[in-house]
This record gives C-alpha cells, structure tokens and sequence, in this order.
C-alpha cells in the first residue's frame, strides 16, 4: 500500500469512522469528525507505517467501541 500523507490519511480515516457510526453509533459518544481528527494522527504514525490503510485502521478502532450511543435524532 501506498503511503498517505497525514492529510490524506485523515480524509479517508474520518470517511470510514462516519461509515461505521452509522452501523455502531456515535465513537464513545462523540461526534464522528471531531473525534476521528483526535486519533487519526496515532494510527497514521503507526499501524499506517506498517502499511495498513485508514479503513483498516478505523475498523480496528471501532473494535474498541462498546455500546456506543446512537447519534441524536
């Protein structure tokens, strides 16, 4: 896999956790952008270095996120 820039990397690591809070509610109850701009940097800084992308990388993040709430209607 390529390696992305941060920027890059963000963009798409934002898209997925909005895919995923749809499926598993909002991630520990924040809203999807600001909290993919929270942790993006540390999965860019390390399991991107070893070559997985920002979809792999927001899927196991969301492997963490337990009965998280719904987002408000």
């Amino acid at each position: 896999m390529q390696m992305l820039d941060e920027d890059e990397f963000t963009v798409l690591f934002t898209k997925r956790i909005w895919e995923l809070s749809s499926e598993k509610g909002w991630p520990f109850g924040k809203e999807p952008s600001e909290y993919a701009r929270t942790v993006a940097r540390a999965y860019w800084l390390s399991l991107h270095a070893e070559g997985w992308s920002p979809q792999e990388c927001a899927d196991e993040d969301a492997s963490y996120w337990s009965e998280a709430p719904h987002c408000p209607s």
